[in-house]
């Protein structure tokens, strides 16, 4: 399943909006999870993500809500959130690391677009995956 270009551009939209909020994504993607036919995921890392991710969550919910239609929210399954460390994510990163550049010549990505298919990232099969920002696991943290 192809997510419409209308609505990858919300996403596209919806990221930029929280990252000058917010503070930077290290990742902010769109997953189709093999198990889970047309229902999506949003997947983001941000140091700003805090470790109960419960306020985090609530925004993300209140700006889907007031910016997506019903027809594109009904699409999601879940709003996966966590820091941006531990082995899982360096895997994921450097696989998604290697997409990147492959797409753009760079090992970043932020508010564009590079779409993956059929690969593993953080122990799912992924059928198709949108990465909107990927920050390169060698860009220094903020203190």
């Amino acid at each position: 399943m192809e997510l419409p270009e209308e609505t990858l551009q919300r996403y596209r939209l919806l990221e930029k909006s929280l990252s000058a909020d917010c503070g930077p994504f290290q990742l902010f993607g769109i997953f189709l999870r093999e198990n889970a036919p047309n229902r999506w995921d949003i997947v983001a890392s941000a140091h700003w993500i805090e470790a109960s991710h419960m306020n985090a969550r609530n925004l993300f919910a209140r700006r889907l809500q007031k910016e997506f239609p019903v027809d594109d929210l009904i699409l999601l399954s879940q709003i996966a959130l966590f820091p941006p460390t531990g082995a899982d994510y360096e895997t994921a990163m450097r696989r998604i690391e290697r997409a990147v550049r492959a797409a753009s010549g760079s090992a970043e990505l932020e508010h564009s677009l590079v779409e993956m298919r059929d690969v593993d990232l953080f122990g799912q099969t992924i059928d198709r995956a949108y990465i909107i920002t990927a920050q390169s696991l060698t860009v220094p943290v903020p203190a």
